[in-house]
């Protein structure tokens, strides 16, 4: 992780003029410039503004050949850094020291830079677009040895989902095993009965055998008794003979 300080109030501003306003909500690309000569951050806002009439940096961040990362204006301030590509209202402009025609950015510089982007990302909880000055404006910069790719491919390389292979995932635990360790008490045990045709059958129908026909003789009873004294009534008011 390398250092970030804000040295905004410190650095040379205009007498009159003041920036104008830059909406968050709008910003949607990071611009990578390099410095084009190697002075230090307070000589070139000093050329920004005493040579061209800049009300003060031009770029939101500086990052010097160790990685120091120097906060230049607030992301809400809007630089002159595009102005011909007409892309200073939607980008923050980020600028490493050294001229990158003559010589590459310092290991420590991509690193950093790589820090920076995704430390944006984050700030506006959105992925934004990495963009270079020449997209959009006839000029070298940032410069033909800026490795363009490798931060491209860095950033891509950081939003890339996480592929785990197959040997390497987790096993997962067994599901636990269920133990009652107080044995429930016997019960009674259920007849099995098949049923007849696929009816269910009555239990009553086959558990009590015999039922239906004692029940039978015990309604039929009466009337049998009855029927037999009434005969022996009718023989013996007409005098027929009984034989016992």
């Amino acid at each position: 992780m390398y250092p970030t300080k804000n040295i905004s109030s410190k650095l040379p501003r205009h007498a009159t003029k003041r920036p104008p306003y830059l909406a968050e909500g709008k910003v949607t690309k990071v611009m990578v410039h390099h410095s084009g000569a190697e002075n230090d951050i307070y000589k070139d806002v000093s050329w920004q503004v005493n040579g061209r009439g800049w009300w003060g940096s031009s770029y939101y961040m500086s990052i010097d050949y160790d990685g120091t990362r120097f906060i230049c204006r607030k992301r809400t301030e809007k630089g002159w850094h595009c102005g011909g590509g007409g892309r200073n209202h939607d980008t923050l402009a980020i600028c490493l020291r050294g001229n990158m025609d003559n010589h590459p950015p310092t290991a420590d510089q991509l690193a950093s830079l790589h820090e920076a982007l995704v430390g944006e990302d984050e700030h506006f909880g959105r992925e934004l677009e990495l963009v270079w000055h020449d997209m959009y404006v006839a000029t070298s910069c940032p410069g033909k040895m800026m490795p363009r790719n490798l931060i491209a491919e860095q950033m891509r390389d950081h939003y890339a989902p996480v592929v785990v292979p197959a040997d390497e995932l987790p096993i997962a635990a067994p599901p636990a095993q269920v133990t009652i360790d107080t044995p429930l008490p016997p019960g009674p045990v259920a007849p099995i009965r098949e049923p007849k045709n696929n009816i269910p059958m009555n239990p009553t129908d086959e558990d009590r055998p015999g039922c239906a026909s004692a029940i039978f003789l015990l309604i039929a009873l009466p009337f049998v008794t009855g029927a037999a004294f009434f005969l022996l009534m009718l023989a013996a008011l007409v005098g027929i003979p009984i034989p016992f």
